[in-house]
């Protein structure tokens, strides 16, 4: 009985279609034929009004046959409900500054087989090898992640996507773009969008997961208006984003308040977000390791359908069965009432 209640029909709107397509088609079907024997040496019989056995068999084969075909196309379900694992992965935004400082200074390439003897690369290079490393990271992950480089607008790379191999190859010409100054809040109205308003944007277009995550790679001190602080600050806590800010120079370093740049001062207001400093190469790949430490994707367990119990191919395979039996009736008799 538990079983019965549960049953349901996936489309069963489809029912009406369906039932009157075939009702016309058996309608139709009964028209042509009689209920004499398809037999020219029979032929004598076509006036008889007695319906045979064969004849009674072929309507109700038919009738059955349209019914259960019926069933069929509404899907019916005996649906199975228990806890499930579900994995919550995440969207990740990945915003790299590309301004003309992000070319100046050499650094250590700590993704170098010997890094004290392989040559030395820009921030921007740097950004690029750790962006790689932490997308190859994420590949069993099942996260999404969107590529974005930004001066004093953003340029989109590629967007939020699972194909993380296309994201790697958009990664490869980071390097090989060059821009002027640093914007990291503009609204996109008022002034050219910045990776903050960006991302925002972004994820509601696109986002999927429940998680979302910002980083952010820059050398860039722009500042960010107190207005903009406030509508930022609402955007990011109404929809739960969190930002990590790799900071690359010493201005990233000092502690304090008042001291830090206001993208740290802002970040700092948000929940469960972070701001790395980067004095070094060590410490920028460090600080994606960090990252990808924090926000590892989770398995929990919820209660909800577990298996569909779809019941259609059983009520199909029985109604073609049915009709095919039916024709075949129909072909050895002739009715004609």
């Amino acid at each position: 009985m538990l079983g019965l209640a549960s049953l349901q029909f996936a489309k069963p709107l489809v029912y009406l279609l369906v039932s009157a397509g075939l009702f016309t088609t058996l309608w139709w079907m009964y028209g042509r034929h009689r209920k004499s024997l398809a037999h020219s040496g029979l032929e004598l019989h076509k006036n008889l009004k007695y319906v045979g056995f064969v004849g009674r068999a072929a309507i109700i084969s038919m009738a059955i046959g349209w019914l259960s075909l019926s069933i069929g196309f509404v899907q019916p379900q005996l649906p199975q409900f228990g806890e499930k694992r579900v994995e919550l992965t995440r969207d990740f935004v990945i915003a790299i500054d590309i301004s003309g400082s992000m070319d100046s200074g050499k650094l250590k390439n700590p993704y170098a087989a010997d890094p004290e003897k392989a040559d030395q690369i820009t921030p921007k290079m740097l950004a690029q090898l750790a962006t790689q490393d932490f997308v190859q990271r994420r590949m069993d992950q099942k996260d999404r992640v969107g590529l974005f480089v930004f001066d004093d607008q953003v340029y989109y790379s590629w967007p939020l996507s699972t194909n993380l191999d296309v994201v790697l190859q958009k990664n490869n010409a980071t390097s090989t773009y060059s821009g002027g100054g640093t914007n990291f809040s503009g609204d996109g109205i008022s002034e050219k969008m910045g990776p903050l308003q960006a991302a925002h944007e972004h994820f509601l277009e696109l986002g999927k997961a429940k998680s979302k995550v910002v980083i952010m790679v820059t050398d860039g001190l722009d500042n960010i208006s107190d207005r903009r602080m406030v509508e930022l600050r609402e955007l990011y806590l109404k929809h739960g984003y969190k930002i990590y800010v790799l900071g690359i120079g010493e201005e990233w370093l000092k502690e304090g308040d008042a001291n830090v740049p206001s993208l740290a001062k802002f970040s700092q207001t948000i929940p469960g977000s972070m701001v790395i400093g980067v004095g070094n190469a060590e410490q920028m790949k460090a600080g994606f390791e960090l990252i990808d430490s924090l926000e590892k994707s989770s398995v929990e367990m919820q209660r909800g359908m577990v298996d569909p119990g779809n019941l259609y191919q059983y009520f199909i395979l029985a109604g073609l069965a049915f009709v095919l039996l039916g024709l075949f009736a129909m072909l050895v008799v002739k009715d004609d009432m």
